[in-house]
């Protein structure tokens, strides 16, 4: 092994161990990065942390472009130990060529920019970045339509992360019509970026509510994935992991529960395999489908296997979001909320309680920072949070919280409100149900009949994909107001049959 190489190698692993240690580590690196640049990459790729960061601190204090445009040469697509040298390199070199460099090639460059900023939690500078590089190539549609198309998929998923979901469907449509005029059957990457703007454009659907519509656009992709590597066995298998775990939500949500636990642990094993093979790349995806496959799960009511993957992703998460926060803390957040639920299954209520309020110690200072892209996530934790306390009969507690929720999904209306109206029904009958069981039952059916007609107005766009939650909640509605002897409205009935398929009331409690 090369001296220096082992040298650097070393002082990483003692820096990983104690903390005290991170300045020999500096020290080494203080005026030899033009030397030993290349190397420390290197060890950040083989080793992890904290050689990128230090790498990163030292880089930033010198300023030195030469060496930054060097580096950006040398990084890899996705690393989570270089991640914040990534984005600073990238940042260098744009600013040290975009005098240089013609419209368009700084275009591009932005878009690593905004892909590395994204990376990093800085939601809103990465959207900038992908909005000015929209900006620069739209002029050359023809000459620069697959910059053009991966410019509008980048806008798409950043406009996504900070609540812009009407936007975000915009832009990925966008680039589905021009990825679909470039794709030939004869060039296999051609189908594979279509296959990733299907994958993309499954998930605005999704956030809009179009839940049959996400499905449908998601199993396009996957099957075009599959046709690929019929022609290529052994490549895009990170490709069709990543399209698999997005059509397992789709299912989930559209009531395919068998469909969907095949898809997501056919994802899951995809992913055990590439994170044994590159941890510092895809440990944060298997800890995401560990979580996903848990949900899944659990709604086939397999609750202690579900607990088992969840504890698995918590592990994970929880140490990559000890170091690097503003990158993981939110996706650690949504994995205990996940737990909680899990906990909550198999009668461990005061763990799941506990478990909750951790998610939301972590998301209300992300909210602080950035309400339009962690507002919904804070919504959905204290759903669960209330929902918890409704069980233990803590009712005070319950309907704070979910009084605090709702308010939060009222204001998100306008993102995408067939999408929150079915949320606000949801929390509107875990407060009806909080009602009911203090005694309030009069004020439990105005607010059950409330998340009905929410429901239904839901419906009117999203079609009978709410279905479930329309029996669920509608049945609730019309066994309350019978026992509390309160007429309903012909119409809300004739409107729930219809979006439910239910003649005989009685049937859907």
């Amino acid at each position: 092994m090369n001296p220096a190489l082992h040298a650097l190698t070393i002082l990483t692993r003692l820096a990983g161990r104690r903390a005290e240690e991170t300045g020999k580590l500096r020290a080494a690196l203080s005026g030899r990065i033009d030397s030993l640049g290349a190397l420390a990459i290197q060890v950040g790729i083989e080793t992890g942390d904290p050689i990128g960061r230090v790498l990163d601190q030292v880089l930033s204090e010198q300023g030195n472009d030469q060496v930054a445009q060097r580096l950006f040469q040398l990084l890899p697509e996705n690393s989570v130990a270089l991640r914040e040298l990534a984005a600073t390199v990238t940042s260098m070199v744009l600013s040290a060529k975009s005098t240089s460099l013609s419209p368009e090639d700084t275009a591009v460059l932005r878009l690593d920019l905004s892909s590395r900023l994204s990376a990093i939690g800085e939601r809103q500078a990465a959207l900038r970045e992908a909005e000015r590089a929209v900006e620069s190539l739209r002029g050359e549609h023809k000459q620069r339509a697959a910059d053009l198309a991966r410019a509008l998929e980048t806008l798409s998923s950043c406009l996504d992360e900070v609540g812009r979901y009407a936007d975000g469907l915009s832009a990925i449509r966008e680039s589905v019509e021009i990825r679909e005029g470039l794709a030939r059957i004869s060039d296999p990457e051609s189908q594979a970026r279509l296959a990733r703007a299907l994958g993309l454009q499954a998930a605005s659907l999704r956030s809009m509510g179009e839940r049959p519509e996400a499905v449908r656009c998601s199993n396009r992709a996957v099957d075009l994935v599959r046709r690929i590597m019929l022609q290529h066995p052994g490549k895009y298998r990170t490709l069709l992991a990543e399209q698999l775990s997005k059509l397992a939500t789709f299912r989930i949500e559209a009531n395919d529960v068998d469909g969907s636990i095949a898809a997501g642990k056919e994802a899951l094993d995809l992913y055990r395999t590439l994170a044994d093979r590159n941890p510092d790349q895809f440990l944060p995806l298997l800890a995401v489908e560990l979580n996903n496959v848990a949900n899944e799960l659990a709604i086939g009511r397999s609750f202690n296997e579900a607990l088992g993957l969840l504890e698995e992703a918590d592990s994970i998460m929880a140490k990559l979001a000890a170091t690097r926060p503003d990158a993981f803390a939110e996706q650690h957040a949504r994995i205990l909320n996940s737990l909680s639920n899990r906990l909550n299954d198999v009668d461990r209520t005061e763990e799941a309680i506990e478990t909750s309020k951790r998610a939301i110690q972590i998301l209300r200072p992300l909210v602080e920072r950035d309400p339009e892209a962690f507002q919904q996530r804070l919504g959905m934790a204290l759903h669960s949070l209330a929902y918890r306390f409704f069980e233990a009969s803590r009712i005070d507690e319950s309907l704070a919280t979910i009084d605090e929720a709702i308010l939060i999904r009222r204001g998100l209306l306008s993102a995408a409100p067939a999408a929150m109206r079915v949320a606000l029904a949801m929390s509107g009958a875990v407060r009806a149900s909080t009602l009911r069981k203090a005694g309030r039952i009069l004020e439990a059916c105005e607010q059950i009949r409330e998340a009905t007609e929410s429901l239904i107005v839901a419906a009117r766009e999203l079609g009978s994909s709410v279905s479930r939650e329309a029996k669920e909640i509608g049945g609730r509605t019309l066994n309350w107001h019978t026992e509390a002897n309160i007429p309903l409205p012909p119409q809300l009935l004739t409107e729930l049959g219809q979006l439910t398929g239910v003649k005989s009331f009685g049937a859907i409690s």
